[in-house]
């Protein structure tokens, strides 16, 4: 938001526009896989919502339960959505949650429902058509599957790059198990867009998804592309991708361990030093008052270590914290 915009807000005490901003740049941020700023955004976002503009408010918990899904951290995203099914602004992230819950029906039902209030055919309702593929995928449906693809990219000829890749990438699953050749030259078109867009978690997946369709016929290249998978998805702070990775290269004979959190290297100087105090056992309160800063500002601060490291809770970042000081005593 501008100085022009914050000036309004301040004279007309409109702050859903500044929320708008946060929670739009947050998603952004999401998407391109920086996923510190983008909760501290979203967090930002949803606060100035609150109590304001419901529409705004729903988006905000949306995109911060999408976040915690990519962490892996299912349980808290169940929670957030909860009583938010029905909304649009949830319907993606509810989709989503059926389909790693294993429950694709639901999935589908969820994304049908949203796409017949909305029209299949609008640029905006590209990531549902996506998640209808994914729903007809599993439950064994890939001629389905490979209509919905063409859809997307029918959408994308308005000039979406990532609605391409999305079409681009969800044809090559759909045709794997018929056509490896077209399938895998769908799949690496999808990869060199997601990385051009720098979408680190796109283009991770869609490794992912080479690796498992390259497994059988192609084994040194699945294990090259799954173990580019588990670098991104671990450094992003991605776990539950980071194990299918793994998983998939011990099934291809490759010793491999989790790193895990990211080290405490990723946090900034001030993280490092709230990092430190959440392993004395500090509260927030206590924090902010050690480093005269307000409570918020801890919060945030405690939101983004946890995203950095790929940690459920702060109990968790305290116990990484004394692991890591236990370990460099015992280097020095």
């Amino acid at each position: 938001m501008g100085a022009r915009d914050r000036g309004f807000t301040e004279q007309y005490g409109c702050p859903f526009l500044y929320a708008e901003c946060r929670i739009l740049y947050g998603i952004v941020l999401l998407a391109t896989g920086q996923w510190a700023k983008a909760e501290t955004a979203l967090l930002a976002g949803l606060e100035l919502a609150r109590g304001s503009v419901p529409t705004l408010n729903r988006l905000a918990v949306a995109a911060i339960a999408e976040l915690r899904l990519l962490q892996g951290r299912l349980d808290e995203a169940d929670r957030l959505v909860a009583g938010l099914e029905d909304h649009a602004q949830a319907a993606a992230v509810t989709a989503r949650l059926h389909l790693a819950h294993g429950r694709p029906a639901a999935a589908g039902a969820v994304v049908r429902r949203q796409l017949a209030a909305i029209g299949p055919d609008r640029l905006d309702s590209s990531s549902l058509v996506e998640l209808l593929a994914e729903s007809l995928l599993a439950q064994g449906d890939s001629d389905g599957a490979t209509a919905q693809a063409q859809r997307l990219i029918d959408l994308s000829s308005g000039g979406s790059d990532v609605i391409r890749a999305r079409g681009e990438r969800l044809l090559g699953r759909a045709v794997a198990a018929t056509d490896l050749d077209l399938a895998r030259a769908h799949l690496d078109a999808a990869l060199v867009a997601f990385v051009r867009l720098e979408m680190r978690y796109d283009a991770a997946q869609t490794r992912m998804i080479l690796a498992q369709t390259l497994r059988d016929s192609v084994p040194e290249v699945s294990i090259a592309e799954a173990r580019a998978a588990l670098a991104a998805f671990e450094d992003l702070g991605a776990g539950r991708g980071a194990d299918s990775a793994a998983a998939l290269l011990r099934a291809l004979g490759v010793r491999v361990g989790r790193v895990g959190t990211r080290g405490s290297s990723a946090l900034t100087k001030r993280e490092q030093e709230i990092f430190l105090l959440l392993g004395e056992g500090m509260s927030n309160p206590d924090i902010a008052a050690r480093l005269v800063l307000s409570r918020k500002t801890v919060e945030h601060h405690v939101a983004s270590i946890l995203a950095k490291l790929g940690l459920s809770s702060r109990s968790a970042a305290a116990a990484e914290a004394v692991r890591g000081a236990m370990t460099d005593r015992a280097q020095n």
